[in-house]
């Protein structure tokens, strides 16, 4: 739980205080913490912001620091803003489609290095691979196309294409060289949004 008025080093670092005499809190030494743990998981986070006027996500984001900070051993990662796009996949008005070697690579990725000292639920994963995922054949691709500065990303952009050549597709992607690359999709006719971006679009009303 976060403390809304608190920065988000006063956040992370509540309970476990870092102190440079009697009782006086050595802020330097928890926005420092606050970084190199941030950091470390690919997190852009200002130490000194005041959570309230963060928007969630970012807030959500402080959470998951404040319990890397602390060595948390397991995390259960629930994001509520993401529910409608996963609403959407369940119920088949959205189409989640991938190659067989795409969730090979989800789960050598999650199962190993920093992620497995988390313990991720490669069950879980293999099992909304098999109850929503259309598995296809990885494309091969005449057409000149955007290339993707990662090189382990182009696989994603190759299947957009791919698919949005026959019918309406998204590419939906939080990874940024995957977003870079999304005005020259969309001249392709692949629209390459994040979820927020997606969400936005769809929102009801």
């Amino acid at each position: 739980m976060l403390i809304p008025v608190f920065t988000v080093a006063e956040n992370v670092m509540l309970g476990h205080e870092q102190t440079h005499g009697p009782g006086i809190l050595d802020i330097d030494a928890a926005r420092e913490h606050v970084r190199t743990v941030a950091a470390r998981f690919g997190f852009e986070i200002d130490p000194d912001a005041i959570v309230e006027d963060l928007p969630v996500g970012v807030q959500q984001r402080v959470e998951i620091i404040k319990a890397l900070a602390r060595d948390a051993r397991v995390l259960v990662f629930d994001e509520p803003t993401l529910l409608p796009l996963i609403a959407a996949v369940e119920s088949r008005h959205l189409h989640w489609v991938a190659t067989v070697a795409m969730k090979a690579e989800l789960l050598h990725v999650i199962g190993r290095g920093v992620a497995a000292r988390y313990s991720p639920d490669l069950q879980r994963v293999e099992t909304a691979f098999t109850q929503h995922c259309r598995f296809v054949e990885a494309p091969s691709l005449s057409i000149a196309r955007p290339r993707c500065s990662d090189t382990d990303d182009q696989k994603f952009i190759d299947l957009g294409l791919a698919l949005a050549a026959t019918a309406p597709t998204w590419l939906i992607s939080r990874d940024r060289a995957v977003l870079k690359v999304a005005k020259r999709a969309a001249r392709l006719g692949l629209p390459i949004l994040s979820p927020a971006a997606w969400l936005k679009l769809n929102a009801p009303g």
